[in-house]
């Protein structure tokens, strides 16, 4: 029974395809099993809008329904949006801190250098000075 119900649906896609209709109960038929089918799968499904996309055509409505159909929807009973948002937001605050950690490294460094150049400075006045000592 699954491979004619897969055949059927095979064949309903290639009629579709090509242009040929099919009633408005064979598409509910469509619809039930295939919502079944959907809520067999366990991946998480995500949606997407087209909204800012209209072209006014007729062909841009089916092209938006056939990305729609493409495009993967979110499973409302699922929690991996949940646990992905919740991994999303540790990564966040860690790449935070490693942020705020490199920061205070950079300052750390810029404090060293500018150290390190007055130092040269310094010793530079000093060594002028002795050659003028010397010259003298």
């Amino acid at each position: 029974i699954a491979s004619l119900l897969k055949e059927v649906a095979n064949l309903k896609k290639s009629n579709k395809k090509n242009g040929i209709g099919s009633s408005k109960a064979d598409k509910e038929k469509d619809k039930d099993s295939s919502s079944a089918k959907d809520s067999a799968t366990s991946k998480p499904e995500i949606k997407q809008s087209n909204s800012g996309n209209s072209s006014g055509s007729g062909n841009g409505g089916m092209s938006n329904f056939t990305a729609m159909m493409a495009t993967p929807m979110v499973d409302p009973n699922s929690s991996d949006h949940v646990v992905a948002m919740t991994q999303l937001k540790e990564k966040l605050v860690s790449l935070g801190k490693k942020l705020t950690q490199k920061d205070k490294e950079l300052l750390d460094k810029d404090k060293l250098i500018t150290e390190l150049k007055s130092k040269n400075f310094e010793n530079e006045i000093e060594l002028r000075n002795k050659l003028k000592d010397t010259e003298r």
